[in-house]
């Protein structure tokens, strides 16, 4: 009875384990599998393979629920610095076929995080605003030019170089 006993404790003790250790394999791999076919996912929507990121599912409470989660969370702040940063980069686009056209009146509004896209968006501004200003100068002393008032100077700038400085200078020894 002794040995029966053993031997039966022995059998339940050894079914006991391996269904145990069965149970927690199966458990952690579906987690981790799961886990690592959303991080897969993530990656592809950071590196842009995809522009679009399925929101991972929560259902449970553990470590991988809360690295799911932080993801998640991650993905948002992205996508929204994406979209502002291809918001802006769209602005700009625009607005620099409207200089080619010849229309300085315009300005960069959108607004990024991109510390690279700001100095650009800020630099095009400057820019902007120095050629509307010149332009204007221009147009003003030529305006007054045609009404028989030749004593229409522009006042130049010292930051104007080249070609800018050439006409401005041009204008006033017309004037």
């Amino acid at each position: 009875i002794i040995i029966t006993s053993i031997i039966v404790s022995i059998i339940f003790i050894t079914l006991s384990m391996f269904l145990l250790y069965f149970t927690f394999d199966y458990l952690v791999n579906k987690n981790l599998n799961n886990f690592r076919k959303d991080f897969e996912s993530f990656l592809d929507f950071i590196a842009m393979k995809t522009n679009k990121f399925k929101q991972i599912k929560l259902n449970e409470n553990n470590e991988i629920t809360k690295l799911s989660q932080m993801i998640n969370d991650t993905a948002l702040i992205y996508d929204k610095k994406s979209k502002d940063d291809i918001k802006v980069m769209g602005e700009i686009v625009l607005i620099t076929d409207r200089l080619e056209q010849g229309q300085f009146d315009c300005q960069i509004k959108s607004k990024t995080e991109n510390p690279m896209i700001v100095t650009l968006s800020n630099t095009l501004n400057s820019l902007i605003n120095t050629l509307n200003k010149n332009m204007n100068a221009i147009v003003d002393s030529l305006n007054h030019y045609d009404n028989n008032d030749f004593t229409k100077r522009i006042i130049i700038d010292s930051n104007t170089k080249d070609t800018m400085l050439k006409v401005m200078t041009n204008v006033n020894k017309l004037g």
